[in-house]
């Protein structure tokens, strides 16, 4: 990531982790409920709902990019997972240290690390990522491709993450819209992200849930 996107987003992810603590909120999520909504999403590329073993008896290593406060982490102990080898990466130092307090004993290893740019430390099973791209940064379009092509490289099973569905224009509020959306959120369509996801040789699969309507989750699988 460029120097001055991630100065941006660190600056952001400080700001909101000093007012809320390492909560939903202070990983600026609306709630902690859309916050799990999207890990059970993702967590279908990983569970039997994805065509896998359960995650009570699954075994496979994760890495989380973006990881916060590691609540993923947390999410797949509640739901039974035993695996043993967690590594979640953030680019911002006091998140990181904020996963190491808020996840002692569930046995994850936090770092801070821009993936893209520095590379991922080893392979993993599976490669996730939660809110990384709904924030514009410069050419946020290129960035999606490499971040998602530098993921593929990395698992050796499959490859999940969410993205914000572009909102529609509302002549009435192009003011409200160019502020709030246009400036500072970035959305891809279905449609592109199939493309996407095609594009780096995987089977593509496309998740929703009407307790998130602006929010898309791609599921990428290496072929058998």
């Amino acid at each position: 990531m460029d120097r001055e996107s991630r100065a941006h987003l660190t600056h952001l992810y400080r700001r909101s982790l000093d007012a809320h603590g390492p909560t939903a909120r202070g990983q600026r999520w609306a709630s902690e409920a859309s916050q799990r909504e999207r890990f059970r999403l993702l967590a279908r590329i990983l569970s039997s709902e994805g065509g896998g073993p359960s995650l009570a008896s699954a075994r496979f290593s994760i890495a989380d990019v973006g990881c916060g406060a590691g609540d993923l982490l947390g999410y797949l102990r509640e739901s039974g997972w035993q695996g043993r080898r967690y590594h979640g990466f953030d680019l911002v130092p006091e998140m990181v240290d904020a996963a190491r307090r808020k996840q002692r004993g569930r046995g994850g290893r936090f770092e801070v690390r821009d993936v893209l740019r520095e590379g991922f430390p080893g392979r993993y099973d599976h490669v996730v990522a939660s809110g990384i791209f709904n924030l514009r940064v410069v050419d946020s379009d290129r960035y999606l491709r490499r971040m998602v092509a530098a993921m593929y490289a990395a698992c050796r099973v499959g490859v999940a993450f969410n993205v914000l569905q572009p909102r529609p224009r509302d002549p009435e509020r192009e003011g409200a819209y160019e502020a709030y959306f246009a400036r500072s959120y970035f959305g891809a369509t279905p449609a592109e992200l199939l493309v996407l996801g095609a594009s780096v040789g995987a089977w593509v699969e496309l998740a929703f849930s009407d307790a998130l309507p602006g929010d898309t989750t791609v599921l990428l699988r290496r072929p058998a």
